[in-house]
């Protein structure tokens, strides 16, 4: 018997479809389509890029409500790449329509918009629901005028899971809002990681996390990066199992975090000012880890202490240089760690510690020179307390049944 040689002209070539986007006046690009992935690229001069998930696996795609593509089918069991810049100068929106179906690989969408005016960029994740199996990463970029909002949206109104992990980065000189609010009850199996970068000092970057009606679970750590306000759980009910990381930016605007009545976090939860602005801290949900603040220079307020607040493990507070009130258990909320330490240098600071319920905890404050107060109250029950501080009018008042350490207070 004898073989034939194999040669380069009849070797095996994967097929791949490349397609020239005319179809649509609005658009030019590129799509490649391989029988199981779909990739798309280029720009549009239109207001609304709509891509659909449907039955079977179907995707369709409408630009301005018109259809991208006539008589071709795209059935995608991989992974779905879209990257689109509009050059209209009104706004822009482009929408993934989950539309009840399950996505089964990666999905990555970047939309963008360079021209000048005021008109706004929004990205969303929408539909009746649905699910992606794979991870989600969504970027949306604004990159010629400051007073144009960058709009990052993952809110279906039904049943959602997302399988993965799920990235948000926003680039933006102007106000920037990131809303992760399923509308119905939703699962983010995987971290949900969000980066606001750029902005001008007076731009707010704000973050919401069940800050609508919900009911739904990031298994994952939620980190929240360069942020101005994050919102977590105050409308909707959010269990954060993974714990909870946000980042405040410098900016002239006041950083604000709230963790509402409505959000439970059963891992760690940290929050850091990155500048010397003034910032508020509430939290009014339960966490199940510790807790860790970090201030700048500024005029900062940290509150814990409604009938809604739990803290069971450890809590440190960081208040650097800057002007601090700390409302703890003052008049509500339960600790049930061994420790709460509240640091400072050189600043004034304010501990509301009236009717603390944390007898499993030693409190340890050490603030530098400057004028610190700790106010005890009547009530309050703590396994012990140092209280030690620098050069300055320190004083500490209240009806004790515990152990209080002094020095220069």
């Amino acid at each position: 018997m004898q073989l034939k040689k194999r040669t380069k002209q009849n070797r095996f070539r994967p097929w791949v479809e490349h397609l020239e986007t005319r179809l649509t006046p609005a658009f030019t690009g590129t799509t490649v389509y391989d029988g199981t992935n779909l990739m798309m690229s280029g720009y549009t001069n239109g207001t609304a890029f709509t891509i659909t998930a449907n039955a079977g696996n179907q995707i369709s795609v409408t630009d301005n409500g018109t259809p991208a593509f006539t008589g071709q089918t795209f059935v995608v069991t991989g992974n779905i790449t879209f990257n689109i810049a509009t050059t209209n100068p009104a706004g822009f929106t482009g929408l993934l329509d989950l539309n009840g179906q399950t996505i089964l690989g990666n999905v990555s969408l970047t939309f963008s918009r360079a021209s000048a005016g005021t008109n706004s960029l929004t990205e969303t994740i929408g539909g009746t629901g649905g699910g992606i199996l794979g991870n989600t990463t969504l970027n949306a970029t604004n990159t010629s005028s400051t007073t144009s909002a960058v709009n990052v949206n993952i809110t279906p109104t039904g049943l959602t899971t997302l399988a993965g992990a799920v990235n948000i980065t926003t680039n933006n000189p102007g106000v920037t809002n990131v809303n992760v609010n399923p509308g119905g009850a939703g699962s983010f199996l995987g971290p949900l990681t969000v980066n606001t970068n750029g902005g001008t000092p007076t731009a707010a970057k704000t973050l919401g996390v069940g800050s609508a009606a919900g009911n739904f679970q990031v298994r994952g750590l939620l980190t929240g990066n360069s942020l101005d306000a994050a919102n977590i759980g105050t409308t909707g009910t959010v269990l954060d199992s993974g714990g909870v990381n946000l980042t405040t930016r410098a900016s002239t605007l006041t950083a604000a975090v709230h963790l509402g009545a409505t959000d439970t976090v059963t891992g760690n939860v940290t929050v850091r000012n990155l500048g010397n602005n003034n910032s508020t801290m509430l939290f009014d949900g339960a966490i199940f880890g510790g807790l860790n603040a970090t201030f700048g220079n500024g005029t900062n307020t940290f509150t814990a202490n409604t009938g809604t607040t739990l803290v069971a493990g450890n809590i440190s507070i960081n208040g650097a240089s800057g002007t601090n009130t700390v409302n703890l258990g003052n008049g509500g909320g339960f600790f049930g760690g061994s420790s709460i330490t509240f640091t400072a240098a050189n600043g004034n600071n304010i501990l509301n510690l009236n009717a603390i319920q944390a007898g499993n905890a030693a409190l340890n404050v050490s603030a530098g020179n400057g004028n610190n107060q700790v106010h005890f109250g009547t009530g309050a029950a703590l396994r012990s307390a140092s209280l030690v501080g620098g050069f300055g009018a320190n004083f500490w008042d209240g009806t004790v049944t515990f152990p209080v350490r002094t020095y220069h207070f």
